[in-house]
């Protein structure tokens, strides 16, 4: 009854020495007539690590992964409820599966479909960004050329109409041409600004010149000079030695 409500499970009734007393298995499916109590009683000790292999009493060399419980739990043992958790039907469900074309072709078309849909997916994002890092290099090499640099933004494809990213350039370029502009404008400006005190230092220059000229000359010839006029001879002037 464990069997029919549970297919992939294999149950058997081992004596206390491991012979098999009695299973649902049909005739001539028991390789063995006995199982091996030693990996039953590690089991059952609960010292080792997980999973112990037991004895598959439908294989003479194949080991299975096993549930086993004494009869009676408490006591001298009289005999074990003996599970193989993996029994042959679910081995030959797995086998059919690994040993299916159709299902191995699935597996490499669908492996197949990831790989492609995946290279894809880099290939579309490539062409999508790659306007957007052409407008943002465009952006640094204007910044870096202290403002003087022009963006030339690809031109539309014909396939499509302008986008938001072309209206973007085309914005920038704009901004651009304004920032330059107003540029050369401070620099006018500051250029006109700078003309008016070039012209008056100048003019202030010549004046200027002439009279350390006439100033030296006097300091020079100081009490040497005679008036024009009937006045005294002119004496030394400590204000003017002094500047």
């Amino acid at each position: 009854m464990l069997m029919v409500i549970n297919p992939s499970i294999e149950v058997y009734l081992l004596d206390a020495d491991g012979a098999i007393l009695n299973s649902s298995a049909p005739p001539g499916k028991l390789k063995r007539q006995r199982v091996s109590l030693a990996p039953l009683e590690r089991l059952l000790g609960g010292v080792e690590t997980l999973p112990i292999l037991g004895d598959d009493p439908r294989d003479l060399e194949r080991k299975k992964v096993f549930s086993v419980s004494p009869i009676p739990p408490k006591g001298p043992v009289e005999c074990y409820l003996y599970v193989i958790l993996g029994g042959e039907e679910y081995d030959s469900v797995i086998q059919m599966l690994q040993g299916s074309y159709i299902l191995r072709l699935s597996t490499w078309a669908l492996a197949g479909g990831i790989v492609s849909s995946a290279l894809a997916g880099l290939l579309l994002f490539n062409l999508l960004t790659r306007r957007l890092r052409r407008l943002v290099s465009g952006v640094e090499a204007f910044t870096q050329s202290n403002f003087s640099a022009q963006f030339d933004p690809a031109p539309p494809s014909k396939a499509h109409s302008p986008d938001e990213i072309d209206q973007l350039g085309t914005t920038f370029n704009r901004m651009a041409d304004r920032i330059r502009q107003q540029v050369q404008e401070l620099k006018q400006a500051d250029r006109l600004r700078r003309e008016p005190v070039a012209n008056v230092s100048h003019d202030l220059r010549t004046p200027l010149t002439s009279l350390q000229g006439y100033l030296d000359t006097l300091l020079m010839k100081e009490g040497t000079l005679s008036p024009r006029s009937n006045g005294p001879i002119l004496k030394s002037r400590p204000s003017i030695a002094s500047n």
